[in-house]
């Protein structure tokens, strides 16, 4: 009686362990990490995402005027020659076709607006790269190895998703190629995809890369559908 109880005890207790090594934990919004939570390549001093605007009735995007979404930085970077500086925040964008870092556009009678990013990197030997794929941006980080990195990530994947928004929730687990990510969204306006509120399964590796998205759950959106016009 003695040995199965001890039995029963000792598998519970692995039972916890297990679980509290393998449990989900949540993803906080992409604005609540700081800088110290992500590592980059060595060859990397800093770098920024700007997101440049085009007003319903402009013909093209404002280049000359943009925000800075992400800020990433080596520990101790700053930049002292100040023509190195002003020749950095003048860098032009590449907005070509094939552009796909986190750009987002709505057309209505009037004509369309939106948005479209560039990442602009200044290296350990001072030189300026800019970069339009979501790609690019992934391969400056190390290794994906913090949630703050994880989040990046997924959000650099979503183009409708900004960094302010509260419709995006993810739990996630660390598994033996990297992360596992249960995700769940709600979308209520037609013009920015398809409308509902969506849970996914999506596996990343240390790499960044999405190994596997898999839809679990389609269900009405919570608002409604709208449209904007």
């Amino acid at each position: 009686m003695q040995k199965v109880i001890l039995a029963v005890i000792f598998f519970f207790t692995v039972t916890e362990i297990y679980a509290k090594q393998s449990g989900w934990r949540v993803l906080k919004p992409l604005e609540k990490y700081t800088i110290d939570m992500y590592s980059m390549k060595n060859t990397v001093a800093y770098l920024e995402i700007r997101r440049y605007y085009k007003s319903v009735h402009a013909k093209t995007y404002n280049i000359k005027k943009y925000d800075i979404t992400v800020t990433l930085q080596q520990t101790g970077f700053t930049i002292t020659n100040y023509k190195m500086l002003k020749r950095f925040r003048h860098v032009a964008p590449n907005l070509s076709v094939l552009t796909n870092l986190k750009k987002h556009g709505i057309c209505i009678m009037n004509g369309c607006f939106g948005y479209i990013s560039n990442a602009f990197m200044i290296d350990t030997e001072d030189k300026i790269w800019r970069m339009n794929r979501v790609e690019d941006v992934i391969s400056m980080l190390d290794k994906i190895n913090t949630p703050a990195e994880l989040k990046l990530v997924l959000w650099l994947q979503h183009p409708n998703w900004d960094i302010h928004d509260s419709n995006h929730k993810e739990k996630y687990q660390k598994t033996v190629t990297g992360y596992r990510v249960i995700a769940e969204y709600d979308n209520s306006i037609v013009n920015r995809g398809e409308c509902g509120h969506f849970t996914y399964k999506i596996d990343v590796n240390r790499e960044g890369k999405i190994t596997e998205k898999k839809l679990l759950k389609k269900e009405a959106s919570k608002e409604g559908c709208l449209t904007m016009d």
